[in-house]
């Protein structure tokens, strides 16, 4: 039987997987986080199949992850076109579907000597750039 070339992500899980490797015993756990705020594009398609196909082939698990930045302006179109698309190509997150934006509170409680709202932000970015003139 002819071995198959591995690709650098898989000879890297390996290597991780592998006894004594320093992820051995785990399981893969990748993720997949589209923008909604558009359609998927070939460059997704790519992308996914690397996420997704990548957790099936060594029996793990895949989240979809829909990086909202900005949840005022996404749109459920998008997010249903996506998940449509990724179902089409076969594949399934289970119950591992998830907002970026979920996570907004709890990241802000690990900075919140840094964290400042976005007025505030744009006027010391601007400060900034007048201090680099």
């Amino acid at each position: 039987m002819e071995e198959v070339s591995k690709n650098f992500i898989e000879t890297f899980i390996d290597e991780d997987l592998a006894p004594g490797g320093r992820c051995e015993g785990m399981k893969v756990h990748t993720r997949f986080p589209p923008e909604p705020n558009g359609y998927l594009h070939i460059g997704h398609c790519k992308a996914l199949v690397i996420d997704f196909g990548t957790a099936e082939k060594y029996g793990g698990l895949c989240n979809l992850r829909m990086d909202d930045t900005n949840p005022a302006k996404e749109d459920t179109e998008f997010v249903d076109a996506i998940q449509e698309d990724i179902h089409w190509l076969g594949f399934d997150w289970g119950d591992r579907f998830f907002y970026g934006s979920d996570y907004f509170e709890e990241l802000r409680g690990f900075f919140p000597d840094i964290w400042v709202p976005a007025k505030e932000a744009e006027t010391l970015a601007a400060k900034l750039m007048e201090n680099l003139k």
